[in-house]
C-alpha cells in the first residue's frame, strides 16, 4: 500500500493543485480499498487548493480568530493580481 493511501486511510487530507487531481487521488484510494477487499471505508479527503483554502478561511471566521483572516480574493481578482505582478516583474523571474 502506498504512503498516500496509508495517509488517507489514517484520515489525512491531501491538497492538490486542481479538481481533476483531487478526484484522481480519491478514485485511486477507492480502488486500493476495493483491491484489499474492503466493502466500506471513509471517503478520502482529497481537496483542490481553492476548496481547502476556502474551508480553512471559513473555519477561522467561525472560530473568531484574532486578528480576523483577510478576505479571500475571487478567481478573477486573483488572476488580475497575478497578471499585474508578472507584468511588473516580467523577465526578472526567468
Amino acid at each position: 500500500m502506498s504512503i498516500l493511501v496509508q495517509a488517507l486511510a489514517a484520515g489525512a487530507t491531501v491538497v492538490t493543485p486542481n479538481n481533476r487531481l483531487a478526484r484522481d487521488v480519491a478514485a485511486r484510494f477507492d480502488a486500493a480499498q476495493q483491491a484489499k477487499g474492503a466493502r466500506a471505508w471513509t471517503a478520502a479527503k482529497a481537496l483542490p487548493w481553492t476548496l481547502w483554502l476556502d474551508r480553512l478561511w471559513r473555519a477561522a471566521l467561525a472560530a473568531r480568530v484574532q486578528p480576523a483572516p483577510p478576505a479571500l480574493l475571487d478567481q478573477s481578482a486573483t488572476r488580475a493580481l497575478w497578471h499585474a505582478i508578472v507584468a511588473r516583474h516580467g523577465r526578472d523571474w526567468l
